[in-house]
This record gives structure tokens, sequence and C-alpha cells, in this order.
């Protein structure tokens, strides 16, 4: 999300975190890294901690020698990232990714209609 919305290329910045916060949503980030795997109260196996981390390193992190330096990456539930894009306000980024989950609000689409149908009668 971050990479995407706020423009945190390689390393997390924590921007979507304090958006979190702000929203009092940051109950809802499950951090993935080998404590969650392996410590006493893990909730996660070592399988999947592994698979989630390839994916994450193969999905997000482009330069291809800075992926094995990732260890650990954050899970959020959609319904929250649906939310927090919502409060961070309309952009590019946040159409796109609301439009891909089916999730844009209604008040945005009109918006988005008025604009196209201005634009296409002034040309």
């Amino acid at each position: 999300m971050q990479a995407i919305v706020w423009n945190a290329k390689e390393k997390s910045n924590g921007v979507f975190a304090q958006l979190l916060g702000r929203l009092s949503q940051e109950s809802c980030i499950y951090q993935v890294n080998l404590e969650a795997a392996e410590g006493d109260d893990g909730w996660l196996t070592r399988p999947e901690f592994d698979t989630i981390m390839e994916c994450f390193r193969k999905g997000c992190v482009l330069n291809v020698e800075s992926r094995r330096k990732v260890r650990q990456c954050s899970l959020c539930p959609i319904s929250v990232v649906v939310s927090a894009l919502q409060a961070h306000g309309r952009t590019t980024e946040t159409i796109a990714i609301l439009s891909t989950l089916r999730k844009l609000p209604r008040a945005w689409q009109m918006e988005i209609q008025r604009e196209e149908d201005q634009a296409s009668q002034s040309h």
C-alpha cells in the first residue's frame, strides 16, 4: 500500500500505519515476522510465514538484492485498507486500488463521471 499510495519504494516509511492510528485502526495491523511464526504466542506457522514473505518479497520489493534483506511485513484486512484509503482521499492511486477492489465510493464514481462528461463537452 505504501509503495503505491505514498511512494515508499524500498523501505516502509510508516505513513500507512500512522493513518490507521488516526483512524483508531492500528490494532488491525498484523506483523509478519519470525516471532509471529515461532514465538510462544505465535499466530503463524513457519510454512505460512515463509509463503507470506515469499509473496511479499516478489510482489512488493522491486530490487532483487533488497529482497533478501526483508525480514517482516504487515498484513491488514481489506475492509480496513478500504476505509483508510477513502479517508486519505481521492487520488489517482486510491482510485485505482479501490476500483480494483470494487470499493470505489459512490460519491467518487459520480465525481469521475461528472468530470468525464465535462471533458467530453469541452472537446
